[in-house]
């Protein structure tokens, strides 16, 4: 099974796990298993083989048994850039499925050099707590004071309180507290660790927030070398005309893109481009004054993260951290909102609240939609007119849906549940791929996205894949490793089942060493990306020590992709949901670029069995074979694997 040395790692890792009982309201410090540096790596592999562990598939993601991870990665607090991304995970409230989300920041590396790789998290406190967690001591505080307050407060509370301006959080706001499925965590106020309801998750516990303050030094291997690959990193960064893009205008600068390509959700994803483009765009940020900053994570020298502030007018206080890209069409172009300051006030709100923003803008969007067809009216969302794009509606539904009021108390169960109770055809237009609802991309567009739309592991997803790079790729690349040219062909259907294998089991690793995205997504030739793909490799090796085969990234990668993907067909998930199409999509796009375009049933059947052949997975039932799960040194996962397929026979 494994793919590096079974020695133990000599740096990267701190050792040491948190574990956490709310229910006893007991904290103790236990070794880290290194079978799982070696096998899962960190981040997403250490959280996800956690959940397939300690998970019964009957268990409630709002009970006491569901268990709340916070893993850092081994990269995370050295100087290697891009490398400092927590990952929080659950069996999530939303889905049903894996939960994990993942942020920036600086809590990663904070809670390593607090000493601890892993935080996990246990039962059910009978009161609101915080943890707080300090230089190798933890203890669970009372927040009773904090209860009810949102993020922004919480977070200036807690560090006055505890006399350290710099520490780092995680709290949730009220949608948590409320159990709304949509809630999120943020990451010292600014950060969000957003989708699949790991707020909610831990609103169920009574655990308000996690502070952290640390000052350890992380453990190197061979610290020459890292320097070494270090600086070997920076300088493939400064080579990549898309990163600059990247750091001068931070994801925002993907509306204008996608709205050229014809792909920018609109009015709910009728349409794929906003004619009001130009007044939410990264341009018209800067231009009115609106942009203050730019600043990034730890240890990162691209910046993307542009801090916004309004100081006038109605909107005068607003601070925030974007809006992203994603922010900026679920609350912009995807609502009919025209108004850059109201999409900078609702994103800052949806933080406070403790709310997905992504979710939140399909929850907008789809009453919007309700609305003007009728299937909804004033009296359903307490006088307010959903009209689109109009601020009352927008500021007041969100109010509504953090604090259960109302509708708000249905849309906070999610767009699948809500269209149930609403009925009269309000299902054609809910936006949600297995449970979580839609990310900011228009799968009629090409063919890999129509296949990559439906087979993220968490549902509606934008980061579990990241297929993008068609120039990137020449062809003889392409024949080499997806078995024809077709592949990044974005008009053909050929080679997009190994294509979209290749990307998710690459994403995945980043995810594990804790890199940014950004890191395998910015870049503009295929010797550049490559490049970045060997020297994060060598420098993992020159971190821990250990050895590494020249195909481990996307080996450890798949190990990692396929053990999700049995958890949740132990959860119940089948073929059936993989190619459950939404009606939006089923209808051809009306106007622009894609005009005529739409996703057939056929055709993702084939595409899916094409997936599913590339996974080595069955491909009448999606569920991962044994001798695949085997090959992958996942055993117990094979028999696992085993019993379900003999009830599903």
């Amino acid at each position: 099974m494994s793919s590096v040395s079974a020695m133990q790692p000599r740096g990267g890792y701190i050792g040491q796990i948190l574990e956490v009982d709310l229910s006893g309201g007991q904290v103790e410090a236990k070794p880290l298993d290194p079978t799982w540096v070696r096998d899962f790596v960190g981040g997403r592999g250490f959280t996800s083989w956690l959940l397939w562990e300690n998970l019964a598939a009957d268990t409630d993601p709002l009970a006491p048994e569901n268990i709340l991870v916070f893993a850092t990665a081994p990269l995370a607090g050295t100087a290697f850039p891009m490398s400092a991304r927590t990952v929080i995970a659950a069996r999530s409230p939303a889905t049903g499925l894996i939960g994990d989300s993942n942020a920036g920041s600086h809590f990663a590396p904070e809670l390593k050099q607090a000493g601890y790789d892993l935080i996990v998290i246990r039962g059910h406190s009978p009161k609101p707590v915080y943890l707080w967690i300090n230089n190798g001591r933890a203890e669970l505080r009372d927040a009773s004071h904090l209860w009810g307050k949102g993020v922004y407060q919480s977070d200036q509370i807690l560090r006055q309180n505890l006399r350290d301006a710099t520490i780092e959080t995680a709290i949730i706001g009220p949608a948590g507290e409320n159990l709304v499925k949509s809630a999120c965590v943020m990451i010292s106020r600014l950060s969000t660790a957003g989708r699949t309801g790991m707020g909610a998750v831990m609103g169920s516990k009574r655990l308000k927030a996690v502070a952290v303050r640390g000052h350890r030094d992380i453990p190197i291997a061979h610290p020459e070398r890292l320097l070494q690959k270090t600086k070997e990193m920076l300088e493939l960064l400064r080579e990549d005309p898309q990163i600059e893009e990247g750091r001068m205008k931070g994801t925002h600068f993907l509306l204008s893109y996608f709205n050229v390509v014809g792909d920018l959700p609109t009015l709910n994803f009728r349409l794929g481009q906003f004619e009001s483009v130009d007044q939410i765009s990264a341009e018209a940020l800067r231009e009115r004054g609106r942009l203050q900053r730019m600043m990034g994570c730890y240890s990162c020298p691209v910046h993307c993260h542009r801090y916004s502030l309004i100081e006038e007018g109605e909107y005068a206080g607003t601070y925030l951290k974007g809006p992203e890209f994603e922010n900026a069409v679920a609350l912009g172009s995807q609502s009919g909102n025209a108004d850059l300051d109201l999409v900078l006030y609702c994103n800052m709100l949806c933080n406070d609240l403790g709310i997905d923003t992504l979710s939140m803008g399909n929850f907008l969007s789809f009453s919007m939609e309700c609305y003007e067809q009728g299937i909804l009216t004033k009296a359903d969302f307490d006088g307010l007119e959903l009209t689109w794009g109009s601020k009352e509606a927008m500021i007041g539904l969100i109010n509504m849906t953090a604090n259960r009021q109302g509708i708000g108390d249905l849309l906070a169960e999610g767009l699948r549940a809500a269209v149930k109770e609403i009925g009269h055809g309000a299902e054609q237009f809910a936006m949600e791929v297995k449970g979580l609802e839609e990310c900011s991309t228009d799968k009629r567009y090409d063919y890999l996205g129509g296949l990559w739309g439906f087979t993220g592991t968490r549902g509606a997803d934008h980061l579990r894949a990241v297929c993008s790079h068609f120039p990137q790729f020449p062809k003889e690349v392409a024949r080499q490793l997806f078995g024809t040219e077709e592949a990044i062909d974005p008009q053909s259907t050929g080679g997009k089942g190994p294509l979209v294998k290749y990307h998710e089991d690459r994403a995945t690793t980043a995810d594990l060493v804790g890199m940014c995205k950004f890191f395998i997504w910015w870049s503009c030739s295929w010797e550049n990306l490559q490049a970045r793909i060997r020297c994060a490799t060598e420098a993992y090796a020159a971190l821990t020590g250990f050895q590494l085969e020249e195909e481990w990234w996307n080996a450890v990668g798949e190990r990692v992709f396929n053990l999700e993907r049995a958890f949740n067909v132990r959860q119940g998930l089948r073929k059936r949901d993989d190619l459950r199409i939404l009606p939006r999509y089923l209808t051809p796009m009306p106007e622009g670029p894609g005009k005529g375009r739409a996703i057939k049933v056929e055709t993702l059947t084939a595409l899916m069995e094409q997936y599913y052949r590339a996974r080595g997975w069955e491909v009448e039932s999606g569920i991962p074979t044994g001798e695949k799960l085997r090959a992958l040194g996942l055993e117990s996962v094979a028999e696992a694997m085993d019993v379900v397929r003999e009830t599903v026979r």
